[in-house]
């Protein structure tokens, strides 16, 4: 089981590709939250981020 709740999904996007060989890839990220300094730079907020 992926999710306990489906609550926690915030967005999908699927693309199609053709290949030579058939395939299929999933991949399943963390949200990033994205923040600005009072200078206007980034401040990561991801959930794995220790500031």
């Amino acid at each position: 089981m992926l999710w306990v709740d489906d609550n926690l999904i915030v967005s999908l996007q699927a693309d199609k590709f053709y290949a030579e060989r058939p395939h299929l890839t999933v991949e399943i990220r963390r949200p990033t939250y994205r923040e600005e300094d009072n200078n206007g730079k980034p401040i990561d907020k991801s959930p794995t981020s220790s500031n």
